[in-house]
């Protein structure tokens, strides 16, 4: 693994523990607010699930269309820098839709004054991150998937 790899990896790995703290963090800290009432929260988890269900779909799309398709058609050379540095800004990209479906779940956890309300974003997120995880095809010359 070279240090291109290694520096992907551990901005992976704090996106991930990003997730831990966005779980532990109500459980841990007191809430000092009053809760939203049921039915707001019901509303906002709605919006935020469609939100949250694009920004999944998004973070496909992304990958897809700008680092799997030049990958398999040959137009992305990633031992260059050019090429590594197009791999790592998607990645980034992909990761930053991650957080974000797990930031909402963190909010309706702070707002509603419940953690459990935001466990399945935190968990869709964590997911997603894992099916975004920097892999060694992504490095070599050839991908055939």
């Amino acid at each position: 693994m070279n240090e291109r790899q290694t520096i992907l990896w551990a901005l992976w790995a704090t996106t991930l523990s990003l997730l831990g703290i966005y779980a532990a963090f109500p459980l841990l800290v007191p809430n000092v607010r009053p809760p939203w009432p049921p039915e707001r929260v019901d509303v906002t988890s709605f919006v935020l699930i469609l939100l949250c269900m694009a920004s999944a779909v998004s973070s496909f799309a992304l990958r897809e269309s700008l680092l799997t398709q030049r990958l398999r058609s040959g137009l992305l050379d990633t031992a260059t820098l050019e090429g590594a540095r197009h791999v790592r800004r998607v990645l980034i990209g992909c990761w930053v839709l991650c957080a974000a479906i797990g930031t909402a779940g963190f909010g309706l956890e702070l707002l509603s004054a419940k953690p459990a309300v935001g466990w399945p974003y935190l968990v869709a997120a964590a997911a997603l991150l894992v099916l975004h995880a920097p892999r060694a095809s992504l490095w070599s010359a050839r991908t055939t998937r």
